[in-house]
């Protein structure tokens, strides 16, 4: 956990990130875009070794619809993508 201190009216405030350092910590220690662009792609090619398993993946899947159709419908909910995630489910594995 990085903790990074930012100037309030009277005092340092600290500040907590659980993901690591803030741009502005970047940003004050000197760090170029070059250096952050090698970070991420190093994180890229991490991501890309994980392997979900498949209730990972259908969670995953349905957050992605719910967000899609979220933007378009704000009548969607998540209960819906799941109904219809399941009726999906259950004619793929129905005989003939």
């Amino acid at each position: 956990m990085a903790i990074s201190m930012r100037s309030g009216y009277d005092r340092a405030i600290p500040v907590f990130n659980q993901y690591g350092p803030t741009m502005d910590d970047h940003r004050r220690s000197g760090e170029t875009a070059k250096a952050m662009t090698e970070k991420l792609t190093a994180l890229i090619e991490l991501a890309r070794k994980v392997k979900m398993t498949p209730t990972e993946q259908e969670k995953q899947r349905r957050s992605f619809a719910y967000g899609n159709t979220k933007i378009e419908n704000d009548r969607i909910t998540r209960s819906m993508v799941d109904e219809l995630a399941e009726a999906k489910s259950a004619r793929h594995r129905a005989p003939g």
